[in-house]
């Protein structure tokens, strides 16, 4: 692989992705990309920590390691996407160096992994909605799947950008990227086949996604006299809406980019240059939402995160050894508590 240092020195202005006359829209996305900063990284990781160290989100466990490597995605889609993102819209030109520009192609894994995470878990939420009372999955098996999902993603990166990509800075990205989105029209049939290819990669995952969360929304209408009769009923119906938020965020926030990512395939080339970088903000709602989600739907997860807010985390874990009815039961007076 190798940088195309050429499109590093000669883009030193977003006039033509943004308009000649851009300084409000750099301040509000300057802003809004900051926010997505904050709650992607530090928000996903309050999620990472609240469920591995403090059991803050209660859920069955295969939901819960299930929304633990989604969070591990968001952080690292986060911190490849949109981090230089915000420091190329400052400087309104590439000033991370050819090192990083070359790690650009690493912002494709943690996007591509959450795709597929989410339509396991819409696979396993409709599993366990059908099922209440005989599905079983091991953890342990579902680790080992996981494992195998970043693995695949991880070694078959070729595949999705080619065999030895050139890296280039894309000025309607705000990022570096080893495919040609200024000069669409240029693909040449290789690339075109490839990209098809590659497509498969959000495509599937999200068509997946969208029939498992029909078929929950049905079944979750459906039979609720006997889930709640089932070992840990209510908690699963607390996780359906969680997982259904989750993914219908993810659906929302995907879809434009499997079209973008869709249409030179289809030969349509005329892509004007902002539509791409707007694309990449809308893609930011799936990593601020969730954590969001949690705080909204998750009792439990709000308590954690307002008691370590102020400096009473050490509480929480005390109350999670000694007290989890009392969590439960007299959650709105344990958030008052100073």
């Amino acid at each position: 692989m190798k940088v195309d240092e050429a499109s590093i020195a000669n883009h030193t202005s977003l006039n033509h992705v943004l308009g000649d006359n851009h300084g409000g829209v750099k301040v509000f996305l300057l802003t809004y990309n900051s926010l997505v900063i904050l709650l992607g990284m530090f928000g996903n990781s309050l999620v990472l920590v609240g469920s591995v160290k403090y059991n803050a989100i209660r859920m069955e466990e295969n939901s819960v390691i299930l929304l633990e490597h989604v969070a591990a995605a968001d952080v690292m889609a986060t911190l490849f996407q949109f981090v230089p993102m915000l420091a190329t819209l400052a400087a309104e030109r590439w000033v991370l160096g050819k090192f990083l520009c070359y790690c650009g192609i690493l912002r494709y894994i943690p996007f591509c992994c959450e795709a597929m995470l989410i339509a396991i878990m819409s696979c396993h939420r409709v599993r366990v909605l059908a099922c209440p009372l005989s599905y079983s999955t091991s953890p342990r098996l579902l680790k080992k799947v996981l494992l195998g999902v970043w693995i695949f993603y991880i070694t078959s990166l070729p595949c999705l950008t080619g065999i030895i990509p050139t890296i280039k800075y894309e000025p309607s990205h705000l990022n570096c990227s080893p495919f040609d989105w200024e000069n669409t029209e240029a693909i040449s049939k290789y690339l075109r086949i490839l990209r098809m290819i590659s497509g498969i990669y959000l495509f599937l995952p999200a068509i997946i996604t969208v029939v498992a969360n029909i078929v929950i929304l049905r079944l979750a209408y459906a039979g609720r006299s006997i889930r709640k009769s089932a070992p840990g009923g209510a908690r699963s119906l607390k996780a359906v809406k969680t997982v259904a938020l989750i993914c219908w965020v993810y659906i929302i926030s995907y879809v434009p980019s499997v079209v973008l990512f869709a249409l030179p395939v289809a030969g349509v080339t005329e892509i004007p240059h902002y539509v791409n970088l707007l694309n990449m903000y809308i893609l930011s709602f799936n990593l601020i939402a969730n954590p969001l989600i949690y705080s909204f739907t998750n009792r439990r997860f709000a308590l954690f995160a307002k008691l370590l807010f102020t400096g009473k985390v050490g509480m929480f874990a005390r109350l999670k050894h000694n007290a989890d009815i009392i969590i439960t039961n007299n959650i709105n007076s344990m958030v008052e508590l100073k």
